[in-house]
């Protein structure tokens, strides 16, 4: 009888924790807020991943702005890598610096 309830208590434990994506409160934890079910959790904007590539397009500031800081950084290594190349046409070369400028300013307003 007495596992019976325990393995009760556990489904409903993992229950909870699948439908509210939080654990189950703890002793001396809030209860869940309306009507027993834990409000869900706030969506967070999904974007994705801004991809840097030598022959694409250049990369604008806007897209700069919508990098994290280890997405500035992935593509300012890049970027440089790519304009230490001895072959580049200075149009390639202008862009290169142009991103280069854009990514540095990313970084620093990130702190």
């Amino acid at each position: 009888m007495l596992l019976g309830m325990v393995v009760v208590a556990m489904a409903a434990a993992m229950l909870f924790q699948a439908v509210n994506g939080a654990p189950v409160p703890g002793p001396g934890g809030q209860a869940p807020a309306v009507g027993g079910v834990a409000a869900a959790p706030t969506a967070e904007k999904v974007r994705a991943p801004v991809e840097w590539t030598l022959s694409g397009a250049e990369l604008t500031p806007e897209q700069v702005a919508q990098m994290s800081r280890d997405e500035c950084r992935d593509a300012l290594a890049q970027v440089s890598r790519a304009r230490s190349q001895p072959d580049l046409d200075q149009a390639t070369r202008d862009r290169l610096k142009r991103e280069f400028d854009a990514l540095m300013a990313g970084l620093r307003s990130r702190g």
